[in-house]
């Protein structure tokens, strides 16, 4: 493998991962190093690839939800633009909330009749 933090998404899953395949007799080879995760040096490098990588994507999640959170103030978090138009969900709310329409399911398929 070229990269160890691709191998699991926290330390802990690398950690039991690499521990699974050590029982069928597997040692990981990263760059072409051998790194035997029974050996007391593999195992802490091992150890600290998984926390690098760990760190790693808690960082680009921050920075992501940071992101979100300026473009959302700053009213720039653009979406999927809706479906209906404000008329049309105006008058979906206001039937449903008159109690104007009627559920009618089936065995082949469901539809809401108004």
């Amino acid at each position: 493998m070229t990269k160890l933090d691709r191998l699991s998404r926290s330390a802990k899953d690398l950690h039991e991962t690499v521990e699974r395949i050590a029982k069928k007799g597997v040692s990981p080879s990263i760059d072409g190093q051998v790194y035997d995760p029974a050996d007391p040096m593999g195992k802490m490098f091992i150890g600290i690839l998984a926390l690098m990588g760990e760190f790693e994507s808690d960082l680009i999640r921050s920075r992501t939800r940071d992101a979100v959170a300026a473009a959302t103030a700053a009213g720039k978090m653009k979406g999927r633009p809706h479906k209906l138009s404000p008329e049309e969900r105006a008058y979906l709310l206001q039937i449903h909330e008159t109690g104007q329409f009627k559920i009618e399911t089936s065995k082949r398929c469901a539809r809401t009749r108004v």
